[in-house]
Parts: C-alpha cells; sequence; structure tokens
C-alpha cells in the first residue's frame, strides 16, 4: 500500500468545513479526477472518476465518524484505498485538516504516478480548492453555519 498523507489550514469554524468536506456530492466541483460522488446510504458513497488515466468506480464504506472531528473510510469495491481526515480548532476561529490516505496502486500506470508524487500533488491541489471553496462560501454567508449531510 501506498500511503499520502497532506494537511491544510481553512479559515473558517471547524463544524462549517466539516459540513462542508461530507457533501459528497460536491466532491467534483473541486477534486480533480472525482466525475461524480453519491452518498447511497448513511455510510456509503459511491464514486466515478478517473484514477490513472483509466475511467474507474468505486465504493466507500464511513468506518468511523465523529462529526467536526474525525471520518474515516475504506474502500468495499473498485480501486482499494483507505484513509482518515481529522478536522482541529486553530488559530482564530480556523480549522487544520489532516488527512491520511493509503492506496493500493493496480496498473504499471498509477505505480508509476504514485513513485513520482502525482496523487501526492492531486491531494494537495483538491484541499487547496476545498479550502478556496469553503473560505468563499464563509466569507459571503459572514460564516453562518450551513446545513450539511453526514
Amino acid at each position: 500500500m501506498e500511503k499520502v498523507e497532506s494537511s491544510i489550514e481553512v479559515d473558517a469554524p471547524r463544524r462549517q468545513v466539516y459540513e462542508a468536506w461530507t457533501r459528497f456530492e460536491e466532491w467534483p466541483t473541486y477534486m480533480e479526477g472525482i466525475e461524480s460522488a453519491e452518498q447511497v446510504t448513511d455510510r456509503r458513497v459511491r464514486f466515478k472518476g478517473e484514477v490513472g488515466g483509466k475511467e474507474r468506480e468505486w465504493s466507500a464504506q464511513i468506518t468511523e465518524q465523529v462529526p467536526d472531528e474525525r471520518i474515516s473510510w475504506r474502500s468495499v469495491e473498485g480501486a482499494e484505498n483507505n484513509g482518515t481526515l481529522t478536522f482541529s480548532e486553530s488559530g482564530d476561529g480556523g480549522t487544520r485538516i489532516d488527512l491520511r490516505l493509503e492506496f493500493d496502486p493496480e496498473t504499471w500506470t498509477e505505480k508509476a504516478g504514485a513513485a513520482v508524487g502525482i496523487l501526492d500533488a492531486r491531494i494537495k491541489g483538491d484541499l487547496k480548492r476545498f479550502k478556496e471553496r469553503v473560505e468563499e462560501r464563509s466569507a459571503t454567508a459572514g460564516g453562518a453555519r450551513t446545513a450539511g449531510r453526514l
């Protein structure tokens, strides 16, 4: 299994950041390679996207969910991966996100991409776009809490 770890600071309250992250259907708007994400049950999310240059579909099972603090998952169908995101308060009412992802590259292209850090760069870009989206929404809403689906 390959591992990727990344962190980012978001200038928004932890609850708002967590709720934004758990709106899985919005992932394609800021995650490169994700074409669709659908929460099919409280604990299962179905994805369609591009992995290593190939169209893939996979499902993830949420294995642990502590609102505003942590969410963990593991794949149950398709591309093998698992991970954890933690959300912690940072200075001035902001939120720190720590991501730990493990995945099993299947093809030569995926293995080469992992070796040269392509997935790591993609994840950093996804987190940066997520941060920008949340901070923009926070600024326009005056930091008001928005409803989120868990």
